[in-house]
């Protein structure tokens, strides 16, 4: 079977995919799949082996072209991440070209990119989060806008972060009025909005994540995250900030909690009608033992997959799960017309 592994795209977090790229590429070497890595870079150029081609579907054959040579594959697997590439934009590109990708929805992807409609969403379906409010960048530009008014309900510390990022791109944790002016500087460069939150206090990280459709999930191990600066950070995260970050596998929390968790999880991957592999980040204030939840990644770094090898399913059973899953759906989706009309089409066409 032949994969595709799509990395980089026009998004902040292109180098992170490459992070993403190698580690999944690694472990899939040996593996049952024929692995071809091909860029996307800023541009919206393919390049497989720095050599610029293209992506083809015909006669349900899907092929990348470098001018007459083609590399004929079966599926695409993106590992993007970030606003321009995870926020449904790639799939939309292969669904147009009728391209097997192995993506959550265009809408799902979009919908949870979206920092500020997420949480908007959750309000309806009544599930914690942490207090907030957010704004554009026009709106804090406008000389009648005023900061003290538009965080009264909410209490120092604040976590600020840019709306459609991720990574902890642009995330800060402030103290006062000062730091957060500074803050929200700073996000603006990411980000034409931004939202500010309640930080939580005796903090505590749990992630989770989940394969499957909206009928069935396959959950992973649960971890917990602890560090001494309360918000993980790009470096911590990807620098490998070791002395500042600890991951616990499985999870150093109370069963009644490990269960609010997987059960608000399938409530909600259910609800955004997610697909795939998706991760869902979890605030924990160990003091209150109430549970917060924070965001939901559709492609998360190197596909969570360390969380499911605590179940038993490698990297390699992971992707085939996916496959499966894929399937099914598609199957599904072949069922529905995409071409309709009634009477006679030329005499459709010809009416003004």
């Amino acid at each position: 079977m032949d994969l595709i592994l799509l990395y980089g795209g026009n998004s902040l977090e292109s180098d992170i995919s490459e992070v993403t790229y190698k580690k999944i590429n690694s472990l899939l070497k040996n593996s049952c799949f024929n692995l071809h890595g091909v860029y996307l870079n800023h541009e919206g150029e393919f390049f497989l082996n720095n050599k610029k081609g293209y992506f083809y579907h015909k006669q349900e054959n899907n092929y990348f072209k470098i001018g007459f040579k083609k590399i004929y594959f079966d599926y695409v697997l993106p590992l993007v991440h970030g606003k321009g590439s995870e926020d449904g934009t790639i799939k939309a590109y292969f669904d147009t070209l009728n391209i097997p990708c192995l993506s959550s929805s265009i809408l799902s992807s979009a919908l949870l990119q979206d920092k500020i409609i997420f949480k908007e969403l959750l309000s309806f379906l009544n599930i914690r989060q942490t207090k907030y409010t957010f704004f554009s960048y026009e709106e804090y530009m406008d000389l009648n806008f005023n900061l003290s008014e538009k965080i009264k309900e909410l209490s120092f510390p604040l976590i600020v972060k840019p709306n459609s990022l991720g990574s902890s791109l642009g995330v800060k944790k402030v103290l006062n009025l000062e730091e957060l002016i500074f803050a929200l500087d700073k996000a603006f460069e990411f980000d034409e909005k931004v939202l500010i939150e309640e930080a939580i206090l005796n903090l505590k990280e749990v992630n989770i994540a989940l394969l499957g459709n909206r009928m069935f999930q396959i959950e992973s191990e649960l971890e917990t995250v602890s560090n001494k600066d309360d918000v993980l950070t790009y470096f911590d995260k990807y620098l490998q900030s070791k002395d500042k970050t600890t991951r616990i596998i499985p999870a150093d929390i109370d069963l009644l909690i490990k269960e609010e968790i997987i059960s608000t999880s399938k409530k909600v991957f259910k609800y955004f009608d997610c697909f795939g592999i998706v991760r869902f980040d979890y605030l924990l204030d160990q003091k209150t033992n109430k549970l917060y939840l924070n965001e939901l990644n559709t492609i998360p770094g190197s596909l969570a997959y360390y969380l499911f090898e605590h179940k038993n399913i490698n990297c390699e059973q992971l992707i085939l799960k996916f496959i499966e899953f894929y399937k099914k759906r598609r199957k599904t989706q072949l069922r529905l017309l995409n071409n309709y009309h009634e009477g006679d089409k030329k005499q459709l066409l010809s009416k003004e």
